[in-house]
């Protein structure tokens, strides 16, 4: 294509910066073990699509010995996809890691202070692996590439303040690799250089583990997919408290909301 001149009414020029504040554009490399430290979260600042997060709630969705998370990260087998589930999928696909479309395994997360000391990140040690895992690695080694991950969890809006909704982290699934970061600062750029010889962290640096008991308040569940929510919850039995208003549908197992044919259960629950 013919490159528009620059004196046109209608010209555009843009290209990629190497460096945004402060940070450079690299190729990321591994430590000798094969895992590669980036920035996977950042709590106390608004995302891209105008969320933030209670850092509270964000602490006992990662930190909470019952949850799925919890357990896959600690006993080792925690995995994440090339790319999130769309969003309009059902609740079932967006709670499941589908191994046919993996590309890491995450062996431990820590935080650490932000450079502009405004936030806080949540780091993870990503290696590569499963059928993507060369598209991951070619996409650390590509210094022209950003590659980025973004958070896969259940959460509800508390309220929304100027354009920004405050979420309530409910559950994390895990951590996917994606197009864009919803951060700018959960991405390759902002990624500390790591010696060859630089061990692994292991140590949870979120505290407190909080009680679940509210995540259960008011769930209205069909029995299709009790199982996968009991399962990502780690418990036995949900308590429904509030009264739940709907139709069943037997052709699909659902309750229905009476004004949209929308699960109750998709009313109940937002995933990010």
């Amino acid at each position: 294509m013919t490159p528009m001149p620059r004196n046109s009414k209608y010209a555009i020029e843009l290209r990629k910066l190497d460096v945004i504040n402060g940070q450079r554009l690299k190729e990321l490399r591994p430590n000798s073990a094969g895992f590669y430290k980036v920035p996977l979260f950042v709590m106390d600042a608004v995302s891209r699509n105008a969320s933030w997060y209670y850092p509270e709630s964000v602490i006992a969705a990662h930190n909470n010995p019952n949850m799925k998370f919890y357990k896959a990260l600690t006993e080792g087998n925690l995995e994440g996809e090339w790319q999130h589930p769309f969003m309009d999928d059902s609740i079932n696909r967006i709670v499941k890691i589908d191994r046919t479309k993996t590309s890491h395994v995450i062996s431990a997360i820590a935080t650490e202070q932000s450079p502009d000391g405004k936030a806080t990140i949540i780091y993870g040690w990503i290696r590569p692996a499963g059928p993507y895992k060369q598209a991951l690695v070619d996409s650390f080694a590509d210094p022209h590439i950003n590659t980025a991950f973004s958070i896969r969890s259940l959460v509800s809006i508390v309220k929304k303040v100027k354009d920004v909704d405050h979420k309530k982290m409910l559950a994390v699934i895990t951590y996917d690799s994606c197009d864009g970061p919803g951060f700018e600062m959960a991405s390759k750029r902002y990624a500390p250089d790591v010696s060859s010889n630089e061990s692994m962290s292991v140590d949870f640096d979120i505290k407190d583990t909080a009680s679940c008991d509210d995540l259960y308040s008011g769930l209205a569940v069909e029995s299709i997919e009790n199982g996968s929510i009991m399962d990502l919850f780690g418990t036995d039995e949900i308590n429904i408290v509030s009264k739940v208003l709907g139709i069943y549908d037997p052709a699909t197992r659902k309750v229905l909301d009476n004004a949209k044919p929308q699960s109750i259960f998709h009313n109940c629950f937002r995933h990010a």
